[in-house]
């Protein structure tokens, strides 16, 4: 006899009402994994309309195999594994940014000459080792795809930037001795290993890759400001500036990021717990929808197209990215904690190359404008003269504004100049608004007999 009572009764309601919820939940989770499945592959018909091998896996096995004994990369390796050796003080001091030199112009006092010493003793089989990147300009880092994201060896690339001053320290430490035949060699070492790095597909690896270029134009501008170059030296570094700036540094990041965050939220659809544990969605009780394939796959879709976006806008020309940047930077709410995260550092990467950009442009006038003083013993009046010379084709375009980098006087020589960027959120922090009004990025050159000043004397005690 069947029981009707309200007890009962409510029961069965609870039990009907849990049965609905279930039902409901499994048919919005499946109709969202269907509706996500045709999203995705309209995704990936997307990036691979104008990359055919735009997946991790493909991205790795068509770059180019370089040989054992071409491979700049295997020496940088072992130049690293040799500084671990020095003792923890020397290489606090290589950390410090002690191995840059003084100001521009001017030789070490005794004190940094002291430090210069240290490094040079306690690291020189490491930098001996750097030192054959003179004539290795090519490299690739081992690398090794898994299935699981998690287990993917790529290179520690922020460690190659102790390489990077440990060149800079060789090239100080010659600069200081009147070495400048050994200096230039120690500059074209530390060029060679931004180039090591090559088309490594990472944003990690990109960013590097930049730091390493903004290091070399600032030791660039300090051995100009302390050595007469020769024509053939300036030539030789004019060269490797063209080739560097023909590089799609910006290209090869996004595509490596875009390709990484495909694998990674392959392996999170096979794995949710691994995604509510790695920030694909915020922390606390909305991390349960995880458990409904349908989200995770929906994520999947956002993350693909927005990195499509972003590897479409590193393939525009460097003068008008910004505004597409900018487009692209707007808050999407309907983003995952993760893909938002992901694509504020990939828009910041783009950033990030504009300066490099712009830096290297500065650095190719400054070196033609040098070669245009030694032949005619005097600085042109207008960059123009450096194309009627021959010396350019054309005159570098500031990636912020579209025109020709400017050409100012002062009272030391020539400063070539570019409406830039701050390089970091803390400088911008750090400036008034007049100051970010007109904020440059510069690169100076001096007149020879302003170049190679002495220490100033020692402060009194």
């Amino acid at each position: 006899m069947l029981d009707h009572s309200p007890r009962w009764t409510l029961r069965r309601r609870v039990v009907v009402l849990i049965a609905v919820v279930l039902t409901a939940g499994a048919l919005f989770s499946g109709w969202t994994w269907y509706q996500a499945g045709a999203e995705l592959r309209a995704a990936m018909a997307e990036a691979a309309a104008d990359d055919p091998h735009w997946q991790l896996r493909d991205i790795e096995a068509h770059r180019k195999v370089i040989p054992d004994s071409e491979n700049g990369a295997l020496v940088i390796l072992e130049g690293l594994r040799l500084a671990k050796a020095a003792p923890a003080n020397t290489l606090k001091l290589l950390n410090a940014g002690n191995a840059a030199g003084n100001s521009l112009n001017v030789v070490d006092n005794v004190a940094q000459q002291s430090e210069l010493s240290q490094i040079m003793r306690d690291c020189g089989p490491a930098i001996a080792e750097l030192r054959k990147l003179r004539h290795l300009r090519v490299g690739r880092f081992p690398v090794t795809i898994a299935d699981d994201p998690m287990l993917s060896v790529f290179p520690r690339q922020q460690e190659t930037l102790r390489a990077c001053w440990l060149l800079r320290a060789a090239m100080n430490d010659r600069v200081e001795a009147g070495d400048s035949l050994g200096a230039f060699d120690d500059l074209i070492a530390m060029f060679h290993l931004g180039r090591n790095i090559g088309d490594e597909p990472s944003l990690l690896a990109m960013l590097v890759r930049i730091a390493i270029d903004g290091a070399c134009v600032d030791a660039t501008e300090r051995f100009l400001a302390t050595c007469v170059p020769t024509d053939g030296q300036l030539f030789e570094l004019q060269g490797l500036i063209e080739v560097e700036l023909a590089d799609p540094v910006a290209l090869w990041g996004m595509r490596g990021e875009r390709a990484g965050q495909f694998c990674m939220y392959e392996y999170f659809c096979a794995n949710p717990q691994a995604a509510a544990r790695s920030g694909a969605a915020p922390a606390g009780w909305q991390s349960w929808m995880l458990v409904f394939p349908g989200v995770l796959a929906r994520n999947q879709v956002k993350s693909l197209r927005k990195s499509n976006e972003i590897v479409v806008i590193s393939r525009m020309p460097i003068e008008i990215r910004r505004e597409a940047i900018g487009e692209a930077a707007k808050p999407d709410s309907t983003l995952d904690v993760l893909t938002q995260s992901v694509s504020r550092s990939m828009l910041r990467g783009l950033q990030e190359e504009t300066i490099r950009q712009a830096r290297l442009r500065l650095l190719l006038v400054g070196l033609t404008a040098e070669r245009y003083r030694q032949k005619h013993d005097q600085w042109s009046d207008t960059p123009d003269a450096l194309v009627t010379d021959g010396l350019l084709q054309s005159l570098p375009i500031d990636p912020y504004i579209g025109k020709p980098l400017r050409w100012e006087k002062s009272s030391f020589g020539r400063v070539i100049v570019s409406r830039g960027e701050p390089l970091s959120a803390y400088v911008t922090s750090l400036l008034s608004s007049e100051q970010m009004e007109n904020r440059t990025i510069s690169f100076r050159l001096f007149d020879p007999d302003k170049r190679r000043q002495p220490a100033p004397p020692p402060k009194a005690e």
